[in-house]
């Protein structure tokens, strides 16, 4: 029987543009389009400043663009730093069972690699639909490995990536199997960070995407690495996951029959997936019920012990969180922001607001109770009481958040999204002129003119 990372490689080498349907195709254009409008967003951050005047250092070699910098850097450097750039402020797109960000991953590994080979669009939409469904694959092979404090994002996005990459370097199905027994030894992802909210989180998608290209160059010149790496004793699962905490057959069940990436939600908020459902509701209340957010005397947020704790804990960051990452990992924070501002944007998880006293005061007064029934669908549920100091009681409760392929975006949404944060560092003409070239991709002669247009 062949292994899992072979027939990873057989189904990548074997997709073709034609496989993919139309409605496909569209949904890959718009996810795209939503991670660059972030990559620009993120781009104005003090990390990312961090980033490329240690990356523009690094090498020499003008191969590919970096989004909205506009440096031109040897392939690996550029995707390592476009992959930063596109999961910054936990804006990017997710896929709720699965618990991974794989545009984040997967379109920096394509773009950069593309670019300097000058592929055309539909062969960087082939190579990107494959390397976003082997990430979810794999991630929903074992959603529960965050219990273990590994962060399957990066863990799983790694193999994605030498796939992505495999497909542009025109790899077999056995040399991209051993890219991936190489990548095994660059999967990561310590989710620690969230103990303070360190900026060490913003580069995972970055280093998967480097990692995953670095291993299929690796294997193209012959070197080798284990095909078991999935499934084996020492292997991925049993490693990060554990004996027991796994389904394998996940993996290639109905792969290239069923598309996994039909479930990716996009973000409404600036934030965790896990606060998306409590901020509809806090701006539901505020809303829908006119209160005056000074005259709150209490609030209660129902949580699942899975995901939902994790956005709570430990309380002394979450209600006062120290930095951005961390207001943008509290359901207190975020619900407090969003009843008191009614809105939860950028700016409200970002610079000095993350310090506003009238926000902060409010975020103490949030009760966190713990119901299980807040884990199933993982992370689109949730539930917020407001007490008024007249004795009023306002509850609403999600089942789906806004973005969830059960409450969708629609293509009008995503373009909003991507026009308010593109704009934050390009020209609203240019913005438009980049969405345009994304949405008709499929007819570039060479996606080195779509890079053009990410420059400021």
């Amino acid at each position: 029987m062949r292994t899992y990372a072979e027939q990873f490689g057989e189904f990548t080498v074997n997709l073709d543009y034609k496989d993919l349907s139309s409605d496909h195709i569209r949904s890959v254009k718009l996810h795209i389009l939503d991670t660059l409008g972030v990559c620009f967003a993120c781009s104005t951050l003090p990390y990312a400043q961090i980033l490329i005047d240690i990356i523009r250092k690094e090498g020499i070699g003008e191969e590919s663009t970096v989004i909205s910098f506009g440096d031109k850097l040897p392939v690996r450097a550029a995707a390592f730093m476009n992959g930063s750039l596109a999961h910054g402020y936990n804006f990017d797109d997710t896929h709720i069972q699965a618990i991974v960000h794989p545009t984040a991953i997967i379109m920096p590994t394509v773009f950069s690699l593309g670019e300097r080979g000058k592929i055309d669009g539909k062969t960087a939409l082939t190579a990107i639909t494959a390397g976003l469904e082997i990430v979810i694959r794999l991630g929903l092979g074992a959603p529960t490995m965050v219990q273990r404090g590994i962060d399957p994002n990066p863990a799983c996005g790694v193999f994605g990536a030498v796939a992505a990459a495999g497909k542009i370097l025109d790899l077999s199905p056995d040399q991209i199997a051993a890219a991936m027994g190489i990548s095994g030894v660059m999967a990561s992802g310590s989710m620690e960070w969230e103990a303070d909210g360190s900026w060490s989180w913003c580069v995972q998608a970055g280093w998967a995407a480097q990692g995953g290209i670095l291993a299929a160059q690796m294997a193209k010149k012959g070197f080798s690495g284990p095909p078991t790496i999935l499934e084996g004793k020492q292997g991925f699962y049993n490693a990060f996951a554990g004996t027991g905490n796994y389904e394998l057959k996940k993996l290639n069940q109905d792969l290239g029959q069923i598309w996994e990436t039909a479930g990716l939600a996009y973000k409404a908020y600036p934030a965790c997936q896990g606060t998306q459902a409590y901020i509809d509701c806090a701006l539901m209340i505020r809303r829908d019920y006119d209160i005056d957010p000074d005259q709150i005397d209490k609030i209660e947020c129902k949580v699942g012990k899975l995901i939902g704790i994790r956005l709570c804990e430990p309380a002394e960051v979450k209600v006062t969180p120290p930095n951005p990452d961390s207001a943008q990992t509290s359901i207190p924070y975020t619900v407090s922001a969003a009843l008191i501002e009614g809105r939860v944007g950028i700016p409200e998880v970002s610079g000095d607001k993350i310090r506003d006293p009238k926000i902060l005061s409010l975020a103490r007064k949030v009760k966190i109770t713990v119901d299980t029934a807040y884990d199933e669908g993982m992370a689109v549920r949730g539930w917020v009481k407001v007490w008024m100091k007249d004795g009023k009681q306002f509850v609403k409760e999600v089942n789906t958040s806004k973005g969830s392929p059960e409450n969708p975006y629609t293509e009008r949404d995503v373009m909003e999204k991507f026009m308010s944060n593109a704009t934050m560092v390009l020209p609203e003409a240019k913005a438009n002129k980049l969405a345009e070239s994304v949405i008709s991709m499929d007819e570039l002669s060479d996606i080195s003119k779509l890079m053009k247009l990410c420059k400021k």
